[in-house]
């Protein structure tokens, strides 16, 4: 899964002044470095899921609105740790 997400990040990068100007602004690619404990990684993802569904899904039959187009939302909660187990 990481590698595909790679690939998706970098043909994304890649292709961005390619994309028509309204979708330019909307695109993003970000990251926060948090330091969080277990639990609040756990609550970081519980609060995110729903906000993505609100969202419509893309697949088969799905109905949108002329103008949308598949977009890619990918969260990544990785905790950096050390050999010995601790935080890097």
């Amino acid at each position: 899964m990481a590698e595909t997400h790679g690939l998706r990040a970098r043909r994304a990068v890649s292709e961005f002044w390619k994309l028509p100007s309204e979708w330019r602004d909307p695109t993003d690619m970000s990251d926060w470095p948090l330091r969080l404990t277990p639990d609040e990684s756990r609550s970081l993802h519980e609060e995110l899921v729903p906000v993505s569904d609100r969202y419509r899904r893309d697949g088969p039959g799905a109905e949108a609105p002329e103008d949308a187009e598949r977009v890619t939302l990918i969260t990544h909660i990785l905790p950096e740790l050390d050999d010995h187990g601790r935080q890097a």
